[in-house]
């Protein structure tokens, strides 16, 4: 999709409708957000400025992106990079409620997650207790329900879900090795992230409950943040590979064989 192999395209995301994709990328001055088709036509920068720019989310509605600026926190513009504003202190990027109504992150203030409104307002902790303040990549399940997140354990790092309320938190990789940003299927019947496997990052699948395992890539070099659009038994998916420019591929039946075109 993108083929500007001396820059890094990363951290895409699907839009809800499927034909477009926002990531962000060094092409420019600092590291800028940009969108494109879903076909890879029509690359377009969203950020102005020298800053870097990281994570960007589609509202569920597709009319908003949700990103992370280096050093300053989260903000939110207009899908066409309009009206830009400031959201809230954090030191990663976070993931939006499937109503759109919450937005789930972590503030370098609290050893938890925290929920905030677009607006800005009504600031809530999740309520996650005894856990590492080393916190990230967090995303809410299609149902609302449940919340994925990275939690720091030596020797690397975990998956790990929680319940909205806090509740309920269970390590669901328990890899031993550095295991990391979380996405759901569509559906909420499998979650997908990145370990590390024979010297790189590899794209894993499991059930939402953590059984059934499987590695989806096998590629060497760095697979990692993932994005889906559909279902689990039947997916595309997005993600940054090798040198780091965007490749798209098809996830047949949870993962079981990947293709790239």
């Amino acid at each position: 999709l993108s083929d500007l192999n001396w820059a890094a395209d990363d951290m895409p995301d699907i839009s809800p409708d499927g034909t477009r994709v926002v990531f962000s990328s060094t092409r420019d001055i600092g590291d800028q957000i940009y969108v494109m088709n879903a076909d890879g036509s029509g690359q377009r920068r969203l950020t102005a400025g020298s800053d870097v720019n990281w994570h960007p989310q589609w509202s569920p509605d597709g009319a908003r992106i949700l990103f992370y600026r280096l050093g300053s926190g989260l903000y939110i513009m207009d899908a066409d990079g309009q009206h830009e504003r400031w959201l809230a202190d954090s030191r990663a990027g976070g993931d939006w409620s499937p109503d759109g109504a919450r937005i789930v992150y972590r503030d370098p203030a609290h050893r938890d997650l925290m929920t905030i409104s677009p607006n800005g307002a009504d600031m809530t902790p999740v309520g996650i207790r005894g856990l590492d303040p080393w916190l990230s990549s967090p995303a809410w399940s299609p149902d609302g329900l449940s919340i994925a997140f990275t939690q720091k354990r030596d020797p690397g790092s975990e998956v790990f879900t929680v319940n909205a309320d806090g509740t309920r938190v269970r390590n669901r990789t328990q890899m031993g090795r550095w295991a990391r940003e979380p996405a759901w299927t569509s559906d909420g019947a499998r979650i997908v992230f990145s370990a590390q496997a024979d010297g790189g990052t590899s794209l894993f699948t499991m059930l939402a409950d953590g059984g059934d395992i499987q590695r989806l890539t096998h590629a060497a070099g760095h697979d990692s943040y993932v994005s889906w659009h559909g279902g689990s038994d039947l997916t595309r998916a997005v993600a940054a590979r090798g040198k780091w420019p965007v490749s798209w591929g098809w996830l047949r039946s949870a993962g079981v064989s990947v293709g790239t075109r």
